[in-house]
């Protein structure tokens, strides 16, 4: 060591004396800092000149600094700017790929450089939906049919899609959507709902059921307003018993739904077959059930002059969503002995039911019903299967009946995933997921969000690291959910600045995502961060709950933080916390460590119900800090 610093070499000929390291280190961060400061800026000219800099220092920029430029040239409008810096990203860029380049062409479009974009387009070995979308809509807005027919040969799938559906071919809609699977291009969502309004117009029934099967394999996000637009093709095309398959399969409802569906009996119900009645009363029940009524919907529901299985379902599904589980199952045995016929909604709704009392036996048997009726291949029940085993802790049988899924959807994978994470299985939930892709399914944001809560179980932060360019370009990073379970798993791996910057750049923030980032701080025991935080969630304003509490109150605990810690619990009382029996055992903890057990026994007094470690904490108090009295009095307390 000594022979390095009087040389200031090492063996290999590296100079690292320090002096020379922090040139070089002041140097770098300067033109790094200038590039993000003129790209805020907007100064795009300078931000050319930066790159060039860094470029001749070996110093490539990252793929997020690449996006970020681009987008910025697209704000304010710098065409030339732009093809100078793109330019110097296909000099010094580590990876322009398939989402990059669409960027490239999104940036030439908007810009008025439609030439540039088709010249990017034309050297791209890929290509998306998201690549021939712009162009498409680039030269139908110059009207310029000379390019257009240059352009012909290359858009000919995506152009075939649009001609044919404009044209109302829908028999070759479905045939190019087929084209496309093949290709792995997956229409975004306006193209979906394009087609399916085309639908709508033309009357097109049998075309809109190869198209409604297209749409599930190869639509990467089916939301509310894509199924109610389903409903709505189903009912303006006579398909009323397809609207109500979709109907069924609703992972939620909305005012649109239930409108669509009560019209569509109310109509069908002038043909005086009675089923008009059943169908809107059934509604009634469900509307009641979400309203929290339950009351209202049993009332309703003895009250109908006749019941389908339909209405049965609705109640017992009524039962299930107001935490009545044991009624829910206990209908369904009603229902059975009635000789009404189960249907695989019964199944599913039941299944549900046995999750929520934790009956095991009970949701076996049911399963071993509905495999005798023949609804193993119906990939939504045995969907709630997976789920019902998992959530009554049996993961041998959740996987058992996994792997029996013939036509597995992404929806199983997400249930078996979840089942692993509900149990606190995080490396069984990786490894499904490393599947996944080799199965031909593409990753939806339900997926990325519960792989994030399996790096948190895991405390890995090299996996986490890993997923985060992944999720990134996938898209998903943009909703709410997603970016709050990556921003935990940071913090749980204790990558609390990268935890932070995650949560900066979300646009929009709830207050998991404010508990996610003042967690990851408690626990890197930097309670003034935390406590910072908090303030500024005060200021938004954002109210607190327990988790909130609980994870501030850790960290002043962790730090003998009595000042904040007495604070926080002055805070708690204003908005009614204090009797939560987490929050109260948080100040029990809290006060314990500073020696404080008069504000500990006040704290323990507001608890609603004092649990078990309530209990434990009060003793343990006392007898930590001289008060052995007083803990044998609370521990006679304890066992009146």
């Amino acid at each position: 060591m000594d022979f390095f610093h009087r040389n200031g070499r090492d063996p290999y000929g590296f100079s690292f004396s320090l002096p020379h390291l922090e040139l070089r280190f002041r140097a770098r961060k300067a033109t790094i800092d200038d590039l993000h400061r003129l790209c805020k800026k907007g100064d795009m000219k300078k931000v050319t000149k930066v790159l060039d800099q860094l470029a001749k220092q070996g110093i490539r920029p990252n793929y997020e600094t690449c996006l970020r430029i681009l987008k910025r040239c697209i704000s304010v409008n710098a065409l030339q700017e732009g093809r100078s810096i793109h330019s110097c990203l296909m000099r010094n860029a580590a990876n322009l790929d398939l989402f990059l380049r669409n960027t490239l062409i999104s940036m030439y479009n908007k810009c008025g450089g439609l030439g540039h974009a088709l010249d990017v387009f034309g050297r791209m070995l890929e290509r998306s939906v998201v690549s021939w979308t712009p162009m498409i809509s680039a030269f139908a807005g110059e009207g310029r049919k000379g390019d257009g027919l240059r352009f012909r040969a290359r858009k000919a799938t995506i152009d075939d899609l649009h001609r044919l559906c404009k044209k109302g071919d829908m028999k070759k809609v479905t045939k190019v959507l087929d084209q496309f699977a093949k290709q792995g291009i997956r229409p975004n969502y306006e193209t979906w709902l394009r087609i399916l309004r085309r639908c709508i117009s033309i009357n097109a029934l049998p075309e809109d059921k190869s198209i409604h099967s297209c749409l599930m394999r190869n639509a990467v996000n089916i939301d509310l307003f894509l199924r109610n637009t389903l409903i709505s093709m189903y009912i303006k095309c006579g398909g009323l018993g397809h609207a109500l398959d979709v109907f069924g399969r609703m992972p939620e409802r909305c005012v649109v739904s239930w409108t669509a569906m009560i019209s569509a009996f109310a109509g069908e119900g002038r043909k005086g077959d009675g089923l008009s009645d059943v169908f809107v009363l059934s509604s009634l029940i469900g509307m009641y059930a979400g309203l929290g009524c339950v009351d209202s919907a049993i009332e309703v529901f003895t009250e109908m002059p006749m019941r389908d299985v339909v209405a049965w379902n609705s109640m017992i599904a009524a039962y299930v969503e107001t935490a009545f589980s044991r009624e829910a199952v206990e209908l369904f045995l009603v229902m059975l002995v009635g000789d009404i016929q189960p249907n695989n909604y019964s199944f599913a709704t039941v299944q549900k039911a046995c999750a929520g009392l934790g009956c095991v036996k009970f949701g076996s048997s049911v399963h071993a019903c509905l495999l005798k009726m023949g609804f193993d291949l119906d990939v939504f029940v045995m969907g709630c299967v997976v789920d019902m085993y998992s959530k009554c802790g049996n993961l041998q049988e959740a996987r058992r009946t996994f792997d029996n899924i013939a036509n597995r959807d992404i929806v199983a994978w997400n249930t078996m995933i979840n089942g692993y994470l509900q149990n606190g299985v995080g490396e069984e939930a990786i490894e499904l997921y490393c599947q996944m892709p080799l199965q031909g399914f593409i990753l939806n944001n339900i997926t990325y969000a519960s792989i994030f809560k399996a790096v948190a179980i895991l405390v890995d932060g090299v996996l986490c690291k890993y997923l985060h360019p992944l999720v990134i370009k996938s898209g998903s990073l943009s909703y709410v959910y997603v970016g709050t379970a990556l921003v935990d798993a940071y913090a749980k791996s204790l990558l609390v600045e990268d935890a932070e910057k995650v949560y900066t750049e979300m646009r929009y923030r709830n207050l998991v995502s404010w508990n996610a980032l003042i967690t990851g701080y408690s626990l890197a025991r930097k309670y003034k961060v935390a406590m910072n935080l908090y303030c500024q969630m005060q200021k938004v304003p954002i109210r607190p709950d327990p988790y909130t509490f609980i994870g501030l109150l850790s960290s002043c605990s962790m730090s003998k933080a009595l000042d904040e810690g007495s604070q926080l619990h002055a805070h708690s009382i204003r908005i009614g916390l204090d009797s939560n029996v987490s929050v109260g055992n948080a100040l029990l903890d809290l006060y314990s460590k500073c020696g404080s057990v008069d504000d500990a026994s006040s704290a323990f007094q507001c608890i609603d119900v004092p649990n078990s470690i309530s209990w434990a904490a009060i003793i343990s108090a006392f007898v930590h800090n001289g008060g052995e009295e007083s803990a044998v009095l609370y521990f006679r307390e304890m066992h009146r």
